[in-house]
């Protein structure tokens, strides 16, 4: 007599099969959650989110993953929609604070990004990821000197960092610590070899130094990478036209402004400027022969920067009526003036 299976027990071993499947698709969808990147990831977070299965601290972690995955495709609302529901789960999730604070950063509120980076620093002092980004967001409000602080701390939480040092790079390059800033750039390509943005940032340092056949190699590497980086094609330019060839130069330069039109104006906040222009097209971005006085314009010129009211770029101009900056003092008093 074959040995009878009561409904209940069917049903019980359905139970626990169909548990034991929903246990599973859980895990699958935590683990694209935590490591899949694009639609991908925000629709695992979003099954996870809508599973019912998880409280607290679990659900806050979803919902922070999934508002990462909005901030870097550029849906700001929804990601700060996020980032709000994980904090009100778990008001100690450090990264969410950090994600809300990248998406300010981007937004351009500077000020309101670097708030939620000191909380999330507050919950978490060994959060590498909001020193970071604080820095990122001193370096967008020119305030390079916290930027390098807080890359530098970055570091020392993570030596192998390869963006915090380009970044660090990046920021020396600006305020002329330049030695300083080729061994960050040194150091970020030999952890991240071949990276464009850092091979582009060390040819700005080299363009600076004027060790010109340095930053044209840096250049031509970066375009190689990038070949539409217009920041590598105008500096790789001005190179060329110190290092007097004018046809390349100028087709660089021509190609930069194309794709960027106001780069002459960012790389004047860098301190590099295209020099006095003239009536002859060989010679229009060439600087002129440096000069002790025009040595102190570099440095003037940024602090003008600053202020930019038509009494400063006078007051350059006055100074400094033969150095780098001067047409652009110029062109920057009849924008003003008009």
């Amino acid at each position: 007599m074959r040995p009878s299976i009561s409904i209940a027990s069917i049903v019980a071993l359905c139970v626990v099969a169909g548990s034991a499947l929903m246990s599973r698709a859980v895990a699958d969808d935590r683990d694209t959650c935590a490591n899949r990147t694009g639609d991908e990831s925000i629709a695992a977070c979003t099954r996870a989110i809508m599973s019912g299965r998880w409280l607290g601290a679990e659900l806050a972690w979803a919902y922070a993953n999934r508002g990462a995955e909005y901030r870097s495709k550029g849906d700001y609302e929804r990601a700060i929609a996020d980032a709000n529901e994980a904090l009100r789960l778990d008001p100690t999730h450090a990264n969410a604070y950090v994600i809300r604070g990248n998406v300010y950063t981007e937004k351009g509120d500077y000020d309101r990004a670097i708030a939620n980076q000191n909380e999330a620093i507050r919950l978490d002092p060994q959060l590498v990821a909001a020193y970071y980004n604080r820095g990122m967001a001193y370096r967008a409000k020119g305030d390079y000197a916290r930027a390098i602080a807080d890359y530098s701390e970055a570091i020392r939480l993570a030596p192998a960092f390869a963006g915090a040092y380009s970044n660090r790079c990046f920021a020396r390059v600006i305020i002329g610590q330049l030695e300083s800033a080729l061994g960050d750039c040194d150091e970020s390509l030999r952890l991240q070899p071949g990276h464009a943005n850092t091979l582009d940032t060390r040819g700005m340092a080299y363009l600076k130094l004027g060790e010109l056949d340095d930053a044209i190699i840096d250049y031509d590497a970066a375009l190689r990478l990038s070949p539409n980086k217009a920041s590598s094609l105008y500096g790789r330019g001005l190179a060329l036209l110190r290092n007097g060839e004018t046809l390349r130069g100028n087709g660089d330069v021509s190609a930069a402004r194309a794709i960027e039109a106001d780069i002459v104006d960012r790389f004047a906040r860098y301190g590099i400027g295209l020099g006095v222009e003239g009536a002859d097209p060989a010679r229009r971005f060439r600087s002129p022969a440096p000069t002790p006085e025009c040595a102190r314009a570099e440095t003037h010129w940024l602090s003008v920067e600053e202020i930019r009211t038509v009494a400063a770029y006078r007051d350059h101009l006055a100074r400094f009526p033969t150095c780098d900056f001067a047409a652009l003092a110029a062109a920057r008093i009849q924008a003003l003036t008009r």
